[in-house]
């Protein structure tokens, strides 16, 4: 098997075991070893967590050399430029999302803390085009979503160029492989360019129905994107073709649901006609 198919792999598994070999074996020299080996040069994401979260998440202070050793290690395993704190903070693997938590820190805090970093990152990407670029292929097949959604808002605003944008994306998508690519992206970016220029929004609905890429995801570019009359005729037009699954039409009814309760009665105050279906920007 080709080296560069498995590294990130190995990385990953090397990276899950450096907690345990620290607290439990008591490895220090070896862990030292390791995060100074695997970190040649490269963003080592997973390592940089995991001591990270070793100094972080326990009940009893460390002794202070120890903890010196650590904040040492982490220091140089930290992410340095906007590319790789944005796969820190906004392309991360989820199940680590908060591994810097404390069990005294607040939850609620810290997470608005993320929210901000990724949108901050989000504006600096968009005025970045070596990082907007470099960024691309990882977007459209991202560990984690959690933060992209603020991560596509901040990008949005720093940036008036949003045909540019959505067609950098879009190009990316269709190059990527089919099995791991997800057209979330796309749907995320359009749910957030809604408020800031509706008319592209439409626009960009209409010309994916005729994207052979995209024909199968316009169910959930739709509802993402809102629901308006133009919008029910687009899903018309796709139950029609028959290209879509049928299975992902469930999306109106979770949608539905969520906006107006399993009786169809509405929660929101906004109960008029022009009501946009619309979900938070995560």
């Amino acid at each position: 098997m080709d080296n560069e198919a498995i590294a990130p792999q190995i990385r990953k598994t090397v990276a899950d075991s450096l907690r345990g070999l620290w607290n439990h074996v008591g490895m220090y020299d070896e862990v030292e070893d390791i995060c100074r080996v695997f970190f040649t040069g490269h963003f080592w994401a997973d390592g940089w967590k995991a001591i990270h979260s070793i100094r972080r998440w326990r009940q009893e202070p460390l002794d202070a050399d120890l903890e010196r050793r650590l904040m040492a290690i982490e220091e140089f395993l930290a992410p340095s430029d906007l590319v790789d704190r944005t796969r820190a903070v906004v392309l991360q693997n989820a199940v680590g999302a908060f591994d810097d938590l404390g069990p005294d820190d607040d939850f609620t805090a810290h997470s608005d803390r993320m929210q901000a970093q990724a949108y901050e990152l989000g504006r600096d990407v968009a005025q970045s085009e070596a990082a907007f670029k470099e960024l691309l292929p990882e977007r459209v097949t991202p560990e984690s979503w959690m933060y992209l959604g603020h991560f596509m808002k901040g990008m949005i605003c720093g940036s008036p160029d949003h045909r540019g944008q959505w067609n950098s994306i879009l190009a990316q998508f269709i190059e990527a492989e089919p099995k791991r690519r997800s057209a979330d992206c796309l749907a995320i970016f359009l749910f957030n360019l809604r408020d800031t220029n509706s008319e592209l929004v439409e626009v960009l609905l209409d010309e994916s129905m005729n994207e052979k890429s995209l024909v199968e995801w316009a169910p959930l570019l739709q509802c993402r994107a809102g629901m308006q009359l133009q919008g029910v005729e687009r899903l018309k037009r796709s139950l029609a073709n028959g290209i879509a699954p049928i299975e992902s039409y469930r999306n109106l009814a979770y949608r539905f649901i969520r906006f107006h309760g399993c009786n169809g009665t509405p929660f929101g105050p906004d109960h008029r006609g022009t009501q946009k279906v619309r979900d938070s920007p995560a």
